[in-house]
């Protein structure tokens, strides 16, 4: 999971391969949001580090597509505002039955034979891509 990096900064929207949930620091990507109703919710970064939530919903977005652009939306997005970039959950797309398309060193998130977006690696890791 992201908190702080050199190259990449907060305003990045990034398919991350270890992130378990869509978490997004950035209020403007929702389209529809709900508060938190207590301060005592958070996520673990980093393996021990708390980063309080402020709310969740959904978020939109745009994606370049080589056919032009696409709007997405996810459901059920953490806001959380600590967070280095805005990280969009390779395993939480899987379990919408996305499926992934390895060309070189980018990928292709399609869902129901329909691409998603394209990413670009951001990383040497191979686990955090550009959308």
């Amino acid at each position: 999971m992201l908190m702080v990096r050199e190259n990449i900064g907060r305003k990045e929207l990034l398919l991350d391969c270890g992130a378990t949930a869509y978490m997004f620091n950035e209020q403007h990507y929702f389209a529809s949001y709900t508060p938190a109703q207590t301060t005592r919710q958070y996520i673990i970064v980093g393996g021990h580090n708390q980063v309080p939530i402020a709310g969740q919903e959904s978020v939109r977005f745009q994606a370049k597509l080589p056919a032009g652009i696409l709007t997405v939306v996810l459901h059920n997005v953490i806001h959380v505002p600590g967070l280095g970039a805005n990280l969009v959950s390779l395993g939480a797309l899987y379990r919408k039955r996305a499926s992934v398309q390895s060309i070189k060193m980018d990928l292709v998130i399609e869902t129901d034979s329909e691409e998603l977006f394209y990413t670009m690696l951001a990383r040497e890791n191979g686990t955090l891509y550009h959308i």
